[in-house]
């Protein structure tokens, strides 16, 4: 299970203004809480494969000591005593009562040693790992932590390029703490089922030392050397030590019947989730049957993004390119553009855009001021679009120019007080640009209808105006992201309100549920249109949360599709049966270079045995069916993508999110109660409706 672990990343105040920063997933009714600790100059993420594993099942919590990572970084309290404080307070603050699986790495060992030693009824089990019973550290960081506080500070962004602690940080714990420190009288009082696992190539500390840990623990302890190994036994040895774990946790006799997210009455642990769920058993291995989804706003997921790839492709049209980098600055251009227009946090965004870097800028760029997306269909009447409007309370259209008419119509007839109009050319290369505007044809469709009037803009001469930095302004996961308007099928389109949450989670567990995807390495085909609730998510959303490149096109045109297909070579493509049965239908399509596709979900519309049969022959991927409604933000069914396809169907249920639930209080004047479950699988948070 592939996860960004950085957006799972919180926060406990343990002592005045010194805040612990801890990785937590939690998903619903965990087999054990393990408590992960690093060891010293360490940092929480240098457990990430064994997070990644274990989440899966059981709670999972690594810390950052204090002094390290994204923890406080205080000039005290670096005594054993109070690292262990740290370590109670964070597991209040997370309200684990029940024991723990506590493992150590390095210096780690014995922080984990000590509070097994000193706690034994907090504990179920105790994994070692390449640890000692006494600490001793390099001559020269001797020598260096001897210096002064202050030359200690100028040395500071030196050490930053090779170790995730303060030096001050490292000076306190090693003259205060780790010298001092002794373990080997505490190994044979261990009470807890304790495991050992080290290498034989370790040169941190003499082997015998880390072999001297094996042969002082409790008769009945586990020793594991996993071989071929230095120090970072975890991460160079990650499979041999997650097996080895794992093996060491089923053999336990401390497997929780309760769950704190249950009553104590309801008990089962994973064998119940499998009793109450069938088709968990249909389930890919990686795929877990439950999701911890984080309370963060979607605007993270391009935080994230930037941050992890900030020159990675985010957006490729018509032979332009832009990194996320770019895309992060140009959404701060779009968010303090609104913020000069008098939008404030609630204010409602229509954006009446094909599939174009414009609607991904204004989409982000929205929700940064905790403004509300409303996506309007291009394709829709006049007459609806100023229906929409008028129901969703839009202040500001962002449209493109050949659609002046209908911007003017809604403008003079809805609560729209500003339009942006934008051009395809805006983010031409420079010869396509050139070329379009000397066509009068190209330059008079994307022409404003009014230039001059002052509330109307322009896009690229206003954007440039403003910062490229994002504004700082407070967001929730809770707060209404975006109102998407259903097709219709049963009445007039409704607004759908979805809130940051429904759109994280969503695009949470359709990640999870491609399972060999890669992150920083894909390119999505953007062909399935954003301003449907389908495209947003599969497509848009979730190609920012794995830092997917997302080639865009305004339309599905066969051939334009394949010439793009065979020049970019995507990976993956979200779409509907119609496009694949154009795909497959088109001469000679085989010399597209079709089969870097390796994986689709088809959404909108049954799909035909043949239709994936014939695609798949071509691609070499998997074409898979799946379901979903815009109330659920949409996806709640698909076929696993490398496990068993059950032809005909829109699949398995995607993995519930725990604590999740769909509905929302009665009383406000424009929704009505909506509680939207199919099978097990819920879109997490609030999604109601407009105009019933």
């Amino acid at each position: 299970m592939q996860l960004d672990l950085e957006l799972y990343r919180e926060e406990a105040q343990v002592e005045g203004d010194v805040r612990i920063s801890y990785i937590r997933i939690a998903p619903e009714r965990p087999l054990h809480t393990i408590l992960f600790v690093h060891g010293f100059g360490g940092r929480a993420r240098q457990w990430r494969y064994q997070i990644e594993e274990f989440a899966i099942h059981n709670e999972v919590i690594a810390i950052d000591l204090r002094g390290h990572g994204s923890s406080s970084r205080p000039g005290h309290g670096y005594e054993m005593e109070r690292i262990l404080a740290d370590i109670m307070a964070v597991l209040r603050h997370c309200d684990v009562n029940r024991p723990i699986v506590l493992a150590g790495h390095s210096y780690g060992v014995a922080i984990a040693t000590e509070f097994a030693w000193r706690y034994p009824e907090r504990v179920s089990h105790l994994i070692l790992i390449a640890g000692a019973g006494e600490y001793s550290i390099l001559p020269a960081y001797k020598v260096m932590f001897r210096l002064p506080e202050a030359l200690l500070r100028l040395l500071q962004p030196i050490a930053n390029r090779i170790m995730d602690a303060s030096l001050y940080a490292l000076q306190e714990l090693y003259l205060n703490n780790m010298r001092r420190w002794r373990g080997w009288d505490k190994f044979p009082e261990l009470k807890p089922a304790t495991m050992v696992i080290l290498g034989n190539k370790d040169r941190v500390l003499p082997q015998s030392a880390f072999e001297r840990v094996a042969e002082l623990v409790p008769e009945g302890s586990e020793v594991i050397n996993v071989g071929v190994s230095a120090h970072m036994v975890m991460l160079e040895r990650r499979d041999a030590v997650n097996r080895a774990i794992e093996r060491f946790l089923d053999g336990g006799t401390a497997v929780p019947t309760y769950s704190r997210w249950r009553s104590d009455a309801d008990t089962g642990g994973r064998g119940g989730l499998s009793a109450e769920r069938p088709w968990l058993a249909s389930y890919e291995t990686a795929v877990p049957p439950t999701i911890d989804i984080p309370r963060l706003p979607l605007t993270r997921l391009l935080d994230r993004a930037w941050r992890r790839f900030p020159n990675r492709p985010a957006i490729r049209f018509m032979g332009r390119t832009l990194s996320y980098r770019s895309l992060s600055a140009q959404a701060a251009r779009f968010a303090n553009g609104l913020l000069s227009l008098g939008v404030k946090k609630g204010t409602r965004i229509m954006l009446l855009l094909p599939n174009m870097p414009h609607l991904v800028i204004a989409y982000y760029g929205t929700l940064r001021i905790g403004g509300i997306v409303v996506m309007a269909n291009p394709l829709d009447p006049a007459q609806e679009l100023v229906r929409q409007a008028n129901a969703s309370g839009a202040e500001v259209l962002v449209t493109l120019g050949r659609f002046g008419e209908t911007a003017v119509r809604i403008k003079a007839q809805s609560s729209v007080r500003h339009v942006i109009y934008a051009s395809i050319s805006d983010y031409l290369p420079l010869t396509k640009k050139l070329a379009a505007s000397v066509m009068p044809g190209p330059r008079a469709a994307d022409k404003p209808p009014n230039p001059d009037v002052s509330s109307d803009f322009v896009w690229q001469r206003w954007l440039r105006k403003f910062r490229p930095q994002p504004p700082k302004v407070e967001l929730r996961a809770e707060d209404t992201a975006v109102i998407q308007f259903t097709s219709g099928t049963t009445g007039k389109p409704k607004g759908v309100v979805l809130s940051h949450y429904n759109l994280v989670a969503n695009t949470m567990q359709v990640r999870l549920w491609l399972t060999d995807v890669r992150d920083g390495q894909e390119a999505m085909l953007c062909v399935v249109p954003f301003s449907h609730v389908y495209g947003m998510t599969s497509a848009m959303n979730l190609a920012v949360s794995i830092g997917s490149s997302m080639i865009l096109l305004p339309r599905f045109d066969t051939e334009e599709v394949l010439h793009t297909i065979r020049r970019t070579k995507p990976t993956l493509f979200p779409g509907v049966p119609a496009m694949y049965v154009a795909l497959n239908n088109f001469p000679g399509v085989r010399k597209f270079g079709i089969e870097s596709i390796r994986a689709c979900i088809s959404g909108a519309a049954p799909l035909p045995i043949e239709v994936k049969e014939t695609f798949e022959k071509l691609t070499k991927g998997t074409l898979v069916e799946g379901y979903g409604l815009s109330e659920a933000s949409p996806v709640t069914h698909a076929n696993p993508i490398n496990g068993r396809h059950k032809v005909g169907s829109i699949g398995l249920p995607l993995p519930s999110t725990r604590g999740a639930h769909c509905g929302f209080e009665d009383g406000t004047a424009v929704g009505h109660r909506a509680n939207w479950r199919v099978g097990d699988s819920w879109a997490a948070g609030d999604a109601w409706l407009l105009g019933r």
